[in-house]
């Protein structure tokens, strides 16, 4: 996996790499701070495993109740905090696969989806039966949604080569954020196999696309067209490419602006923290994580270049809980590769 860091961040010191341990507590150096009359600060790391099963992780446990990334961590002995004083927790390095799923079908649980988002309906001709295509579950830019909708095809039949001889390619206008759909008619006629057979020709009631939830094939409502800027329901949920004959290439642009860049920011959490707000209301978070100028499918690590204290709520921590959503409050799914967040307890400066 290809791997983007935002900042400065000693990978060995804070072992997301190669390191299996889940949780890893120290307490710092204290001599000047005791000098000021302040306790050391106490750092945690806690490490959110991709795969629970191979894992050494005997204190950090899923909370499947929650979401995929959520977990729960014992301490093992307790941190004891001194009542008198006032505490913060301060975010000092957070470590996030950003490869949460834009698009995928009900078991992937993709934020604000829980239906499923990456269905296609096609038909090769009016008289033929519907079939669906379902996306599984990943990042997708539009070019990739081109690449899976000629596989099919190439699986289908329809096409000889999915990369020589595309039969759809997908399209973005960056100014207004619309995509374009077009297929090849002349590509299906051109596409040869090494025997001289033709594999198919474009036929004459074209290629129907369907967004329409629920699927007329599966009965779900996990359409791709509001990703995608088209409908889900009404006259323009189908769209019937060559109909009539021809070679010329037939295109639709869909009516509204794509929604693939869903996920903005990611929001950590912790039941240790108190008095931090989201939007006006009360919260538990203690970090944002933004990832509007990071490369998807990397690794995103981010060292607070300054500090965002958040108070703690408790004195007594022998167990607490983090989680993460995404901006809109959606619970993330489990993670493709280890998370890290690290944070220390410590007494205001």
């Amino acid at each position: 996996m290809r791997r983007h860091y935002g900042g400065d961040v000693d990978l060995q010191r804070y072992g997301s790499e190669g390191s299996r341990s889940s949780i890893q507590i120290s307490t710092e150096s204290g001599a000047q701070l005791r000098h000021e009359g302040k306790d050391p600060p106490i750092n945690i790391r806690v490490t959110i495993p991709a795969n629970f099963a191979s894992a050494n992780a005997p204190n950090v446990q899923p909370l499947p109740a929650i979401s995929g990334s959520a977990v729960s961590v014992t301490l093992s002995p307790p941190i004891r905090l001194d009542s008198a004083r006032k505490w913060q927790i301060v975010p000092y390095l957070i470590s996030i696969p950003y490869t949460t799923p834009n698009l995928g079908p009900s078991a992937a649980n993709v934020p604000g989806f829980p239906l499923g988002n990456s269905r296609f309906t096609l038909q090769f001709g009016s008289g033929s039966a519907a079939a669906d295509l379902v996306l599984p579950a990943g990042l997708y830019g539009i070019d990739d949604i081109a690449q899976a909708l000629n596989n099919y095809a190439q699986t289908a039949g329809w096409i000889a080569d999915a990369v020589a001889g595309p039969a759809f390619s997908v399209t973005g206008i960056a100014a207004t954020q619309q995509v374009i759909i077009t297929v090849s008619p002349a590509n299906f006629l051109a596409n040869v196999l090494s025997t001289g057979n033709i594999v198919s020709t474009f036929p004459t009631g074209g290629v129907i696309m369907t967004f329409t939830n629920p699927s007329a094939v599966s009965g779900l409502n996990d359409s791709i067209g509001q990703m995608i800027g088209f409908p889900t329901t009404g006259g323009g949920a189908t769209l019937t490419f060559g109909s009539g004959g021809g070679t010329a290439a037939v295109s639709f642009t869909s009516p509204v602006k794509a929604d693939l860049a869903r996920l903005s920011a990611y929001i950590v959490y912790t039941d240790i923290a108190t008095a931090s707000y989201i939007d006006g209301a009360s919260s538990n978070a203690i970090f944002t994580v933004p990832v509007g100028d990071k490369i998807p499918n990397t690794i995103v690590a981010i060292q607070p270049s300054f500090e965002q204290p958040v108070p703690v709520g408790q004195f007594t921590i022998s167990s607490f809980r983090i989680w993460l959503t995404d901006q809109m409050g959606n619970y993330i799914p489990a993670f493709s590769d280890d998370a890290i967040i690290a944070f220390s307890i410590e007494e205001p400066h």
